[in-house]
């Protein structure tokens, strides 16, 4: 797993992931998103798995898409899906990107939230590689 730092935000949350492989850094970026809404060590059990499949023209698209679906599933069907599994990221042809994974959790019930998330939004989301290949994401969440 990659790294994660918490950043002081106005009014959100702000979180800097870096790790070696986009996939990784990704995966990480969920994490985050879960320290956020549990907070830290805090680990849902694998009851229950969602098989998503994303494609978006840019690359900071689909770290947005892919977040979304972490709100998506909360606010639908009450779904806290904190486990990736089988997580792939591929450049196709024509430029875009696809990304398919495994996303398992257990419904919200049977614990305590820290804070909700409302959103995830583009401001100041960025992604980048260096030229050591070491992948670093920048995401703000609206809670």
């Amino acid at each position: 797993m990659g790294s994660i730092e918490f950043l002081p935000h106005t009014a959100d949350e702000k979180f800097v992931v870096t790790a070696d492989s986009l996939e990784d850094a990704f995966s990480t970026a969920v994490s985050a998103f879960f320290e956020i809404l549990l907070g830290n060590s805090v680990y849902v059990e694998n009851k229950i798995t969602k098989e998503i499949n994303l494609k978006a023209k840019k690359l900071r698209s689909l770290l947005y898409d892919f977040l979304n679906e972490l709100v998506f599933y909360f606010d639908s069907e009450d779904l806290l899906l904190q486990i990736v599994n089988n997580l792939v990221i591929d450049r196709e042809n024509d430029g875009s990107w696809s990304l398919s994974a495994s996303l398992s959790g257990d419904y919200q019930y049977d614990y305590s939230l820290r804070t909700e998330i409302k959103n995830m939004t583009y401001s100041e989301m960025a992604i980048s590689e260096s030229e050591e290949g070491v992948w670093s994401l920048t995401v703000v969440v609206d809670i």
